[in-house]
Formats: structure tokens, sequence, C-alpha cells
């Protein structure tokens, strides 16, 4: 890696980390030269010289808004921190794709679970086959839209119950 400081004022310094063989990786500003307390806003880089996500420090710890971006460069979620600690976390497209559903005429909910992350994966295979049973079981319930990839889908499969479902057809 190759490192530039450069001195903004008497109390902020810009350090730009680049790939010694391409493009800038991430810029961030410190309260001092040797870059022990980050204060400010962080800008890191994909690989191909896009911005991938955005944030801010503030005596050295998380703080405000930090928005992660997809390839096309659409925020896609936000992490809100105070003095370090995540306090909240959205994810914009789910968000948009609901507002969409409801000006569309759909009365919309979600699993509580829909943001779990192991792995690839939203939950365990058990806990995505529970969730799953648990909108086909639920009768208020008239049609299921899947938020994520579908990679897992077979795994969960063996831990189905058709007949549950079979009796509570779905959209």
């Amino acid at each position: 890696y190759l490192l530039r400081i450069k001195k903004i004022s008497d109390s902020t310094w810009q350090w730009d980390t680049y790939n010694i063989l391409g493009p800038l990786i991430k810029t961030e500003l410190f309260k001092d030269p040797d870059g022990n307390v980050a204060d400010g806003e962080v800008y890191f880089y994909n690989a191909s010289g896009s911005i991938d996500s955005i944030g801010n420090y503030k005596n050295g710890l998380a703080h405000g808004e930090w928005y992660y971006k997809n390839d096309t460069g659409r925020a896609t979620i936000v992490k809100v921190f105070s003095n370090g600690i995540l306090i909240e976390e959205r994810n914009l497209i789910m968000e948009d794709s609901i507002k969409n559903l409801n000006e569309l005429g759909f009365e919309t909910t979600y699993s509580e679970k829909i943001l779990l992350q192991i792995g690839y994966f939203a939950g365990t295979d058990k806990e995505r086959a529970d969730d799953l049973m648990k909108k086909f079981s639920d009768k208020s319930v008239n049609g299921i839209v899947c938020a994520r990839g579908g990679y897992g889908c077979s795994r969960i499969l063996p831990m189905l119950d058709f007949d549950v479902i079979r009796m509570n057809p779905k959209v």
C-alpha cells in the first residue's frame, strides 16, 4: 500500500491509502499527523475507484450515518452510530420495496428476522424455514415475496411442512 498524508489545518490531517498497483482505497481525516484519532469523514473505494461507503468519526469513534453502496453507486444500507455504538440499521432497498408495494395498494408486513445475517444467509436454515412456515400458517397473509437471494432455498425444503402449505395457499 501507498499512504499519502496531507495537512489540511493545524488540527486535521488527511490520509489517502492507495493500492500500490491500483486506485485509491480509502480517505480518512485524523486529528493528529500519526493517525491515532480519526475525526471527520472517511471514504472507502471499490476496485474500480468508485465510492463504496461513507462514514464519519468523532474522536476516534464511528458517529452519525454511515452509507454503504452497491456496485451501481446506490446507497443500500445506512448504519447510524453514536459514539461508536450502533443504534440503528436501515435497509434502503427494502424500505423502497415496501413503499412501492404499498403505493400499488398492497398491505405489507415483514419478518423481524429479515435482516439477520449468518454467512450469506438471512439466518440459519431452521430460522428461515420456521419464518416461512409462520407466514404460511398466518391466515392474514395472502402472499409471500422473498426479499433476498434464493441461493439457500433448497437447503430448507426438507424442513417445510407441505401439508400446511397446501392448506394455506399464498400468491
